[in-house]
């Protein structure tokens, strides 16, 4: 806990050089500014590590670290970072035509697919992202970019090493991060910083709101509840009752009866023991349980207030008491267009800023969520069907969208319609194509 609190201080209280990052080339050359502080001020520095941060109505600490101790909270942030690192993306180029060509081998693909050669990979990356953005409200990459201004790498730092500045003057933000590796500050401008952040509240800075830090009481209110449970086990599951004695005892005296006894028959290891009393001392239960104290509904309530904070369907956290089969699949694809799709459109607009001024417009990055969206295999026979009978399709994109080669002979590019259907200034033309299709074969018959 001390050398948690010396950290905190020492980064604090760091004086060391400035590094700015170059827009052009992405080096690190030493400029004249004078170091500035973190976030936090020097009290949080000192006595949040030390005590737990903030306390709850319910009177226990919660802060990010805290809050994972809330199986729900831990369970939300590992579904929805795991959801976005598992996603598959594209980088892709709109040709001059309409049409979309995929870029496996342009830079941006390349740097997101290992944003940290030799550290991390891309799913490491973006799950760690994700993680941070969930509990914190903030996610933060420093963007460095070589000679020619495309990324090579994009570096996560902590929210504790990096400070957020607005320069009203040039109407511009600043993002001033601690390299604790050299002991030096780097400043990039906004462009080349990657911020996935929740709603936001302060428009010059920018920092996401904290989801722990809005909803404290109702996740302290858990907490307080695991302590409380914790505190029955240990005393034998049960809450514990009074020795009496007709004798007088002294503070001393008393103590020291509570001290043998809980040593004794306290805890869950001695549930069961017989005690023998003697000096007329008499053990009274009292008669609160922890079913009294409405655990169990103060258990499922948090975790219902947990799934709205994070927009989670309540079957995957496992509560299943309203789930039924049917509606648990409405609740999967509510979880894709509700929760992931507005996740995915923060992350997309934000990868804007690593492609250069030049692809900008033309280039863009982009999840593919039409394969959580697919349904069941019956669903999509039906509506591959339709769109193959009406031409929108070939048979060789529906066999990429259901993850299979084309088929070799190319048979598969040609696109079907109903032979009944014709633009509508040419209908006459198609009746009388059918007149005479129905002659020809009139005649024939008769010959």
């Amino acid at each position: 806990m001390l050398a948690e609190a010396r950290t905190a201080i020492s980064g604090y209280l760091r004086k060391n050089s400035v590094l700015a990052l170059s827009k052009s080339g992405g080096k690190l050359t030493p400029t004249n500014q004078e170091p500035t502080e973190t976030r936090a001020t020097l009290a949080e520095a000192i006595w949040g590590p030390m005590f737990g941060g903030p306390v709850a109505a319910s009177g226990v600490s919660v802060n990010h670290e805290t809050a994972q101790r809330h199986s729900a909270v831990w369970a939300c942030v590992k579904i929805m970072s795991e959801a976005i690192s598992s996603l598959s993306w594209d980088v892709i180029q709109e040709l001059p035509n309409g049409d979309r060509q995929k870029l496996p081998s342009h830079p941006v693909a390349k740097a997101l697919r290992s944003p940290m050669p030799g550290m991390y990979n891309g799913n490491t990356w973006f799950e760690t992202m994700q993680a941070w953005k969930t509990l914190r409200g903030n996610a933060i990459s420093l963007i460095v970019r070589n000679g020619a201004g495309t990324p090579k790498a994009l570096r996560h730092f902590p929210l504790e090493q990096v400070t957020i500045d607005f320069d009203a003057v040039h109407q511009m933000t600043y993002y001033t991060f601690w390299d604790r590796h050299t002991n030096s500050n780097i400043v990039a401008e906004a462009a080349d910083v990657i911020h996935i952040r929740s709603m936001v509240w302060d428009t010059e800075k920018g920092w996401g709101k904290s989801p722990i830090e809005v909803h404290r009481n109702s996740i302290g209110l858990h907490l307080a509840g695991q302590d409380y449970m914790g505190g029955i086990m240990k005393n034998g599951a049960h809450i514990p009752g009074v020795l009496m004695t007709d004798s007088k005892l002294t503070p001393e005296g008393a103590q020291r009866m509570s001290q043998s006894w809980t040593a004794k028959f306290g805890g869950s290891g001695n549930s069961g023991s017989t005690p023998v009393l003697e000096q007329g001392v008499k053990y009274q239960a009292l008669n609160l349980t922890p079913a009294d104290a409405q655990w169990l509904e103060v258990n499922n309530a948090t975790i219902q207030d947990v799934a709205r904070i994070f927009g989670v369907p309540l079957h995957m956290l496992g509560s299943l008491e309203r789930s039924t089969n049917n509606n648990i699949e409405q609740q999967a694809l509510e979880f894709v267009t509700q929760t992931l799709r507005p996740l995915a459109k923060i992350w997309e607009a934000e990868f804007n800023k690593l492609f250069t001024p030049r692809d900008q417009g033309k280039i863009y990055f982009k999840f593919d969520l039409n394969s959580l969206l697919r349904g069941d295999v019956k669903s999509r026979a039906t509506l591959y069907d339709t769109l193959l009978k009406w031409g929108a399709v070939n048979v060789d994109e529906v066999r990429r969208l259901e993850g299979w080669n084309a088929i070799l002979t190319g048979e598969g590019k040609t696109h079907l319609y109903p032979v009944n259907m014709a633009p509508f200034d040419k209908l006459g033309q198609q009746e009388q194509g059918a007149i005479n299709a129905t002659n020809q074969t009139t005649d024939g018959e008769e010959e």
